[in-house]
């Protein structure tokens, strides 16, 4: 399971759900994933976010995440709404099979 935030757990720990959210991205990947994300939330168009970076586990390591979502806006609210897989066991299948795809049999 990943880092679950919510309003009462932000207060508790005296942040925001963002500030817990960005602290949980991989210091490789945080500045990407906030920027794109930010690029997304200002664009007038509501075509379907998608991403992939990694975020720290509540056990404390890291995983691959696939993050998909969509803003829906009306005349009163704009609403962002999507979900985070974790794709961490797809990502290590990917990388062994590349790494014997490398590998030649004399």
């Amino acid at each position: 399971m990943l880092c679950r935030v919510n309003n009462s757990i932000a207060r508790a720990q005296k942040g925001t759900i963002d500030d817990l959210w960005v602290n949980a991205l991989h210091p490789h990947d945080m500045a990407c994933v906030t920027d794109y994300f930010d690029d997304y939330i200002n664009k007038t168009d509501n075509k379907l976010y998608k991403n992939q970076f990694r975020m720290r586990h509540k056990d404390g390591h890291w995983v691959w995440i696939l993050a998909r979502g969509r803003t829906i806006v009306s005349s009163e609210h704009k609403l962002t709404v999507g979900i985070h897989l974790d794709i961490t066991q797809r990502k290590k299948s990917l990388a062994l099979m590349q790494y014997f795809a490398g590998i030649t049999v004399s």
